[in-house]
């Protein structure tokens, strides 16, 4: 396994991943927005466990979780048999793509403390992201109804 991107250097890489990327912190965890608004954030990096998301123990030693919501086809596509199976991921693994420990249900995915590989498979993630999170953006500000 590669080594992970430091947190530090994972922040900077997703600020800097769209030119009006905004950042907000909430309890130690970040959301990463693409322009003002603040409803639905393309990315999102966790730091630490509470009560309601342990999961992914992230206790261990400079562990966080990047997680991005994508379409559901390309979820499915991801994780075809996410449905069928009845066994849970081991959402400990580090560097592994699988779907988000509570949010898999909504088309979220994650990954442990990715490699610079890794994250670099997950771009075209990152900017379906960004692209969901804009046409809600326009669906909500017109009226209309966001995209699943």
């Amino acid at each position: 396994m590669s080594a992970p991107i430091p947190l530090t250097e994972m922040i900077d890489t997703l600020t800097n991943f769209l030119p009006d990327t905004q950042v907000q912190e909430a309890m130690g965890n970040l959301f990463f927005f693409a322009g003002e608004e603040r409803n639905f954030p393309f990315a999102t990096l966790v730091t630490r466990d509470d009560d309601y998301d342990n999961f992914s123990r992230l206790d261990q030693s400079g562990a966080y979780r990047l997680s991005v919501g994508v379409r559901k086809q390309t979820f499915g596509a991801l994780f075809p048999r996410m449905e069928e199976e009845a066994a849970e991921p081991d959402y400990t693994v580090l560097d592994t793509l699988m779907p988000h420990p509570i949010y898999g249900k909504m088309y979220w995915l994650g990954v442990l403390s990715p490699s610079a590989s890794t994250f670099s498979s997950m771009e075209p993630l990152l900017r379906e992201s960004c692209e969901l999170q804009s046409n809600r953006t326009q669906r909500r500000t017109s009226g209309g109804e966001a995209e699943a």
